[in-house]
């Protein structure tokens, strides 16, 4: 390719190279960010012999599988192509400004076409190198991770999409206590905030200090109880104090009947937190809350680690082996105060680990199923994690963010519309959607901008004018 340069660029034709270079880009990289479905021949011979429910299940599930296999191959094929390429610029190319245009004119091209999931598949791989299993890994080469992936976020023009998912994963990390290096988290949201400003990252840090917070907040607490300043909590327990409006996963709260030595623990809590804090007001969320039970079984004692869900559930079982002493899911709802969707998962990652049985045995879970402990459960752990299972399928869960993300889209074209019109007073149709389309810092249509138009139009926001309908005037 160096000879092939030079000799191209004795007889003046580079462009004509630049043009295939391009066209090479856009080919290659469309093919990494989308790759081909090995499972669909497979598919086709399926369709052909009818299957069981079970076999039906089965694929499904090794259809997913090997779909997330492909995708966690996205990036780390990226971050090599992007080696290749801009050494490749460097040295075949002479470092030639046009070409290294093309590059970022081929990588902005491939990676527009899969934008929303490009975005996603980032965060991800962040989510992964981040996280501590990755502890093994050296700290020069966590951020050596870091500002590869961040080479490849230049390129992404939905950067909200990014912010929703790394926001969220991030949220999971502090929480659960995964976090490799709070040195690379902190270096990553510095240079988050360098490439997107500092509006970007603000909740995020917000999350940071959240944690340095609570944990003060906790210390307190703990020395006001070996004081006698406070009550003695009747179990041991951590607590997180945090900041709705900064956690994305805060804003739902699901209904949970407490086990009476937590909720004391609680009450316990809030009146140490309230006198501190007047005016204040704490509101509990349960969702990543873990919870170790000792469990005293026939064949030996073993230690449960448990969301706050399965351990009500467990709570309500215990001491009940079955028979008369069986519990029907609808009362076992009645008992946690857990909605049905929720103690339907609650109780399949329960059957699932085999800590309880049904009655009957079936997969569906009916209101009228009885369900008790397991007496005849056994591990060869002593300590033993229960998972639960997904609220939402992959699909589901990437509908709901992009959902989020165009309703947070809507209000920030509305509010540029808005503030253009009140400067103006006066603006032409086509000349609104212009100064709107050079403003936006996202990926947006022209009928995207149409509808939020019409949309301010309707609240009265703006008017058309009445000797001009191409005209729109600000409604003071």
């Amino acid at each position: 390719l160096k000879r092939m340069y030079m000799l191209y660029l004795r007889v003046e034709s580079l462009p004509q190279l630049r043009t295939a270079f391009l066209e090479y880009l856009k080919k290659a990289g469309a093919r990494i960010v989308s790759p081909p479905d090995k499972t669909d021949n497979t598919k086709r011979e399926q369709a052909k012999t009818p299957v069981d429910e079970k076999t039906q299940r089965a694929n499904a599930i090794a259809k997913q599988k090997a779909m997330q296999e492909r995708e966690s191959q996205i990036v780390p094929n990226l971050i090599k192509f992007t080696k290749r390429l801009n050494a490749l610029v460097a040295n075949s190319f002479q470092s030639d400004t046009e070409f290294a245009y093309a590059l970022k004119q081929g990588f902005e091209h491939f990676f527009g076409n899969a934008d929303f999931r490009v975005a996603e598949l980032l965060a991800k791989y962040i989510d992964q190198i981040m996280r501590k299993k990755m502890k093994e890994v050296a700290e020069n080469e966590l951020d050596d991770a870091i500002t590869q992936t961040m080479s490849l976020f230049t390129y992404v023009q939905s950067k909200d999409v990014f912010r929703n998912y790394y926001q969220r994963d991030l949220g999971t990390r502090l929480l659960t206590g995964r976090s490799a290096s709070k040195n690379a988290e902190k270096s990553m949201l510095s240079k988050l905030k360098v490439t997107c400003g500092v509006s970007f990252t603000k909740n995020m840090e917000a999350m940071f200090r959240d944690m340095t917070i609570s944990d003060d907040e906790y210390e307190l607490f703990r020395r006001a109880v070996q004081e006698k300043k406070a009550a003695q909590p009747p179990i041991d327990f951590g607590i997180k104090v945090l900041t709705a409006g900064s956690w994305p996963e805060l804003k739902s709260k699901a209904k949970l009947t407490l086990i009476p030595d937590v909720k004391e623990s609680e009450k316990t809590f809030s009146k140490f937190y309230c006198t501190r804090h007047k005016g204040r007001k704490l509101q509990w969320q349960y969702q990543r809350t873990t919870a170790i039970l000792q469990g005293d079984f026939p064949k030996g004692k073993k230690e449960l680690i448990v969301n706050a869900y399965q351990a009500a559930v467990l709570f309500q079982l215990s001491g009940k082996p079955g028979g008369a002493d069986a519990i029907s899911a609808l009362n076992l709802g009645k008992a946690t105060g857990l909605e049905p969707k929720i103690l339907t998962r609650t109780l399949q990652g329960l059957l699932d680990a085999r800590v309880i049985v049904k009655v009957p045995n079936a997969r569906k879970i009916l209101s009228t199923d009885k369900i008790a402990a397991n007496v005849n459960f056994s591990s060869k752990l002593h300590r033993i994690k229960i998972e639960m299972p997904r609220e939402r399928s992959m699909k589901q869960d990437r509908k709901k963010v992009q959902d989020q993300v165009i309703a947070d889209r809507s209000v920030v074209i509305d509010a540029i519309i808005v503030r253009l019109m009140k400067s103006k007073k006066s603006l032409g149709h086509r000349e609104l959607i212009n100064q709107v389309m050079k403003t936006v810092k996202f990926h947006c249509t022209v009928k995207e901008v149409k509808k939020r138009i019409e949309g301010l139009l309707n609240r009265e926001y703006i008017e058309r004018d009445e000797s001009n309908p191409e005209i729109y005037n600000y409604r003071a």
